[in-house]
């Protein structure tokens, strides 16, 4: 596996906006959260969209806590769908991306990933949640819209900020004094860490 690539200020940069700013570069590695579509309360998604323009750490901050509060269906509270969903992070671990630490919360997933050869972050995270909405729907456990249309994404600048973010995912159960058997983490195939 490759080493480790921060982003490149000089290299190509492709930015987009929708609810949220998204910067897409080649050979980029990515910390990603995605959340299930009802995982915030009335409250918190009014008061989020105030936040959009901010996208900082503290609105990222303030996002988590509401997500570590345990709001929504929280599907993945069961060790059989929380083990599907970490299944469909590694599946194409090495192939179609590199996967670094990732964490399946009862109502969002965090993980570390860099993209290979023609793959986008949009592709790979939009491969994860069609899977994994299709198992849960089939399984019956969820109906409708699973999940959030948009999550939030930000390149990783550089090899600080991808320990701080590789022990943020890894901490997060432990943060959010999940119980045991209600949460998934692991490391994926890459090994851009000592």
């Amino acid at each position: 596996m490759p080493a480790f690539q921060p982003f490149d200020p000089r290299g190509p940069l492709t930015q987009s906006w929708r609810n949220l700013p998204h910067w897409d570069q080649p050979g980029a590695t990515y910390f990603l959260t995605f959340r299930l579509a009802d995982s915030l309360p009335a409250a918190a998604r009014a008061r989020l969209a105030e936040m959009r323009d901010l996208n900082d750490a503290e609105s990222f901050a303030w996002i988590e806590r509401h997500l570590d509060a345990g709001a929504g269906s929280c599907v993945f509270a069961q060790p059989e769908n929380a083990a599907m969903m970490a299944a469909a992070l590694r599946h194409f671990d090495g192939t179609r991306y590199e996967l670094g630490a990732y964490a399946v919360m009862p109502n969002h997933v965090h993980a570390l990933v860099r993209p290979l050869g023609g793959e986008t972050r949009a592709k790979v995270v939009h491969a994860w949640k069609s899977y994994s909405a299709r198992e849960l729907q089939r399984a019956g456990v969820q109906h409708g819209h699973v999940w959030q249309e948009e999550g939030f994404d930000r390149i990783v600048r550089d090899e600080s900020e991808l320990r701080r973010f590789h022990d943020y995912i890894l901490a997060n159960p432990t943060v959010a004094r999940l119980p045991a058997g209600t949460f998934v983490i692991g490391t994926g195939k890459a090994k851009w860490l000592p």
